[in-house]
This record gives C-alpha cells, structure tokens and sequence, in this order.
C-alpha cells in the first residue's frame, strides 16, 4: 500500500466547518488534493461572501465591485501545517500543537502580524482504492483548534474542521 507520496492531483470534496466562539460558519467546495515532497496539500476556492458583495454594490452602484474570490491553500507536514489565503485579504498562518507561531494579515487598508497558538491538531487517513487499482491512503478528517493573537492579545478561539472524500467525476 502508498503511504501518500503521489504526485498526481485528486478532485475532492471538502466540506468545512469554522467556529468561532458561538458562530459557526459552514462552507462545501470542490477542490484539489496532491502530495509534493513529504507534504499534502489541499487547495480550494472560497467564493466571496454574498453579503460582502452586496455592501460593496449598495454604496455606489455605478461603481460596483466584484470581490474576488480567495484561493485557500492547506499544507499540511508531519509537524507543523500552514493555512494561506490569497484574495481581497491574504494571511498566512501555521500551527503546530502546543506552539506559538507567526503569520500576518494583509488587506488593502491594514497590514499586522499575528501570532496562532495551536491547542488541538488531529488527522484521520483512511485506505482508498484508487481507478489505477493502487492503495494509498486518504484524509477523511482534518481538524484543529487554535487561538489568535494580535498584538499580544487574545482575538478569539477557533475550531477548523474538514471533511473530505474523493470527488467522482462522470
């Protein structure tokens, strides 16, 4: 059986789940999954919010713009997993269980580092049967918790959890 060491792209289905004290917001993508080195790597576009568009059309509707939409990209390695986004924002940030570790925030109007600190990290692998007739095995679940510093203060605690599984295409 392959431990994960292709190269190849796998569409997938990812289903993501983000809580933030009692908000909990819930997204379904379609995505690409592949393995470069000893890292995975899980890349997906997140569509602009809805609500976000509007207000950006409701104040002036000669002038309306289109956020765009924000590619997210998990790498997820042995010890330490980095989540970026690329769009109207773009962060960065890594997490490793039980340590503290830099990213950064950039929009068009603020720019500031922040610091993650990681309190929960859990992967589950699954064997899957690829159409090749090779075994290899397949994250089901990625989740963890963490909390955000800004300027040395806690921001809020936050729980990321995805669920995937592999896209069949017709």
């Amino acid at each position: 059986m392959m431990t994960g060491q292709r190269s190849d792209k796998q569409r997938v289905r990812i289903h993501v789940t983000s809580r933030q004290q009692h908000e909990c917001v819930e997204l379904r993508v379609e995505g690409d999954l592949y393995y470069k080195g000893n890292s995975m790597y899980i890349r997906y576009i997140e569509p602009a919010p809805e609500e976000e568009q509007t207000k950006q059309q409701s104040g002036s509707s000669q002038h309306a713009t289109l956020l765009p939409d924000t590619t997210v990209m998990l790498k997820l390695s042995a010890e330490e997993w980095k989540l970026s986004r690329r769009g109207h924002v773009q962060s960065e940030m890594s997490f490793a269980k039980e340590r503290s570790l830099q990213g950064a925030y950039r929009s068009e109007v603020l720019r500031f580092p922040l610091v993650t600190r990681t309190r929960r990290m859990e992967r589950k692998d699954v064997p899957i049967r690829l159409s090749d007739g090779s075994e290899t095995l397949f994250p089901s679940y990625i989740g963890w918790s963490y909390d955000l510093y800004i300027e040395e203060k806690c921001t809020g605690q936050f729980e990321i959890e995805m669920r995937l599984e592999l896209a069949h295409e017709n």
